[in-house]
């Protein structure tokens, strides 16, 4: 095949590589009420026009708080700021109607009419537990929260298994940066983290 195409598991990395230069540049895409269409085989669901998606960012001051070097933790049943955006229609996104999960991270926002997001790309829950911030589990309700504003469901071990997970990558993650030869890109800890961003098959928005 060609060799400058990536494969599927290698487009996944560089999303996840994305994700973790972006964020807190994060979009959630809400879908309207769903709908379906009757068929001679039955009832089959309705994708959205693409113009009844609704997506929403954090308010300026809540990314700026986000991006600021001394974060704290937040304060659990906060309720940060959200501003709806759209895709520009230069976009290759601006007519998708499906995604297979309701998270994009974004790089640039500009307004003019409205406030039109340029460049975006969808990116897995596991990408914004391993490279957000900080990970909350509701155990009775079954999620898991990112910077008190992502919301996932998820099974409450699996939530306390990435999230401790997370503290490890944090740590092999900045030895690297300090001292790049002291220890092996290829350990295990950063095998479990790729193997769980590439599988991508993490969960739902709630």
């Amino acid at each position: 095949g060609d060799g400058r195409l990536l494969s599927g598991e290698s487009v996944r990395l560089v999303k996840a590589a994305i994700c973790a230069g972006l964020y807190p540049n994060v979009i959630n895409v809400l879908k309207p009420k769903q709908k379906y269409t009757e068929t001679s085989g039955g009832a089959t669901v309705t994708n959205p026009e693409a113009r009844q998606l609704k997506m929403l960012i954090q308010s300026d001051e809540e990314i700026q708080s986000l991006s600021q070097s001394n974060q704290q933790v937040r304060r659990k049943g906060s309720n940060p700021g959200k501003t709806r955006v759209f895709i520009h229609p230069a976009s290759v996104n601006f007519t998708q109607r499906n995604y297979d999960c309701p998270w994009m991270v974004y790089r640039e926002k500009v307004m003019t009419s409205k406030l039109f997001i340029r460049d975006c790309t969808v990116i897995s829950p596991y990408c914004l537990m391993f490279f957000g911030g900080v990970i909350d589990v509701q155990h009775s309700e079954g999620t898991v929260t990112v910077d008190s504003w992502i919301t996932l469901k998820t099974q409450p071990r699996v939530a306390v298994l990435v999230r401790e997970l997370k503290k490890l990558v944090d740590r092999e993650l900045l030895t690297m940066i300090n001292t790049p030869d002291a220890m092996s890109h290829d350990s295990k800890v950063m095998k479990v983290m790729r193997k769980l961003v590439i599988g991508s098959g993490y969960g739902r928005s709630a």
